[in-house]
Parts: structure tokens; C-alpha cells; sequence
């Protein structure tokens, strides 16, 4: 087990399996939750908190919590390759959002 633990909110979804293992192969011993509370986690980040507040993404507020999370990602790649979701991850995405 790494030294390195992360907590991945919405494992069960495909977005939180890309993050969980993209974590895994940096390195860290990932503990995959349907919600951080369950795991009595507390959220840290901005994403983190963003994504904790949904649960229903067809609200009308779900937009604005889009850009966040969007800006997030264009964002923090820039900074370190350690964090993020790699561009074929978010294109699995895409994908899996357009065969529903």
C-alpha cells in the first residue's frame, strides 16, 4: 500500500473509474466511494466540493458546477501532470455520455 491515499468520490460512475486509475498508476492506494461522507472524508478542493453538493446533474444550477469542474481540468494540467484526467480519459467520457 502506497503512502499516498485518495479518495474518489463517484467511483462508481465512469469518470470516477478514469480518475481512480489514473491515481493508481501515479502512485496512490485509491479508496473508490459513491460520496466523500461516506468515507468520512472532507473535501479540499474546489472540484472536490463541486462535485460533492450534485447529485442531480439535470438541475439547473448544474451548469455553473459544469464550468467549474471543466476550468478545473483545463486548468490544473498545466500546473502538474500528477492530477487531472488525461484527454483520452475525458474523451472515454464523452463517449460513454453519448451512447446513453
Amino acid at each position: 500500500m502506497s503512502d499516498r491515499v485518495a479518495f474518489v468520490a463517484g467511483a462508481g460512475g465512469v469518470l470516477g473509474r478514469a480518475v481512480g486509475a489514473r491515481l493508481a498508476d501515479a502512485g496512490f492506494t485509491v479508496v473508490g466511494v459513491d460520496r466523500l461522507a461516506y468515507a468520512d472524508a472532507v473535501p479540499t478542493t474546489a472540484l472536490a466540493v463541486t462535485t460533492q453538493l450534485f447529485c442531480d446533474w439535470a438541475s439547473p444550477l448544474a451548469g455553473p458546477a459544469r464550468e467549474v469542474i471543466c476550468w478545473y481540468f483545463d486548468e490544473v494540467p498545466k500546473l502538474t501532470d500528477q492530477v487531472g484526467v488525461a484527454e483520452a480519459e475525458k474523451l472515454a467520457v464523452a463517449a460513454a455520455k453519448e451512447g446513453q
